[in-house]
Parts: C-alpha cells; structure tokens; sequence
C-alpha cells in the first residue's frame, strides 16, 4: 500500500537505476519552469537545469506543480539576469514610484508653504489682537481715572456736622 502511493504520488515517473529522478525528468522539470519564468529570468540552459535539480531533489512529485510557481531559491536566482521585457518594466515601475514619491514630496512642500502662510496670518492677526487689548486696557484706565475723586479733593461727609434730629424723636 505505501509503495503504491510512493510510486504514485513521491516517486519522479522516470528513474535512474539507482532509483534517482532521470535525466529526462529533470529535463522536463527545466523546460516547464523555462516555460513559466523565461519571461522574467534570462539565462543558459544548465541554470534552468539547476534549478530542477534543486526542486526534484530536494520535493516530492506531488508537490512539483507548487514549486514551479515560485521564483527561484536564492542560489540560482543569482546566476540568472532578468528578461529584458521584465527590466524595462522594472525600470518604469521605478520611474512611476519616483515620479509619485517626487509627488508627494511637492504636495508636502506645498501645505508647508501654507503653513507658513498661515503661521505669519496668525502672527499679525495676534499681534493686532495685542493692539487691541492695549486700546482696550488705555479706555478702561481712563474711566477708572474719571470715576475715582482726585486725592487732593477732600471728602464732604467728613466736614460735616452731625445735627441731631429733633423732628422725629
């Protein structure tokens, strides 16, 4: 029963002698990921070749279809170059995030030159404000100084003469 299901779902469907994965499964394996990933990584066939090694070797059969839809593992990544319609596209990825980040930088100089705009309205409308209050502050000292008796004027109540009340007693 488990050597049934090995053979069916573990085991490469053509072996070596030894029980190893053939070279014509490697092949096979080399020319799907070739068919998959040669629009975006360029390189010899021994690289495509290697990268299938390292994906019989190292998973099971049933596994394969999964492993040829991920980008290659990093030590054959290195060795390929990308495909040129993938470095252009790259390139313009690059230009249109430069160009939106050139964007959002502007729009960020922009609301702080407001900002400094404002920041100077808001300096003369307080110090006008300042003004006011001065203004303000002078009136009332002026009728504080209307309403208070001049100090050399003396008080009528004290000079005068307490007169009993003969009328009402």
């Amino acid at each position: 029963m488990l050597a049934s299901f090995k053979r069916a779902c573990i085991d490469p469907v053509a072996t070596d002698r030894a029980g190893a994965a053939s070279d014509v499964t490697f092949q096979e394996f080399a020319d799907r990921l070739q068919q998959r990933w040669g629009s975006t990584f360029q390189g010899a066939a021994i690289l495509w070749r290697m990268w299938a090694n390292e994906m019989v070797r190292s998973l099971s059969r049933s596994t394969w279809e999964v492993a040829i839809e991920q980008p290659p593992p990093g030590v054959v990544a290195r060795l390929f170059r990308l495909a040129e319609a993938s470095l252009e596209q790259q390139i313009s990825g690059i230009s249109r995030s430069a160009n939106l980040a050139l964007y959002c930088v502007n729009a960020a100089i922009a609301a702080n030159n407001q900002l400094l705009q404002d920041w100077e309205s808001f300096g003369a409308r307080i110090t006008e404000n300042g003004k006011c209050l001065v203004a303000r502050k002078d009136v009332i000292q002026s009728f504080i100084d209307d309403v208070l008796l001049p100090r050399d004027v003396a008080d009528p109540m004290e000079r005068m003469e307490n007169i009993p009340d003969v009328d009402h007693v």
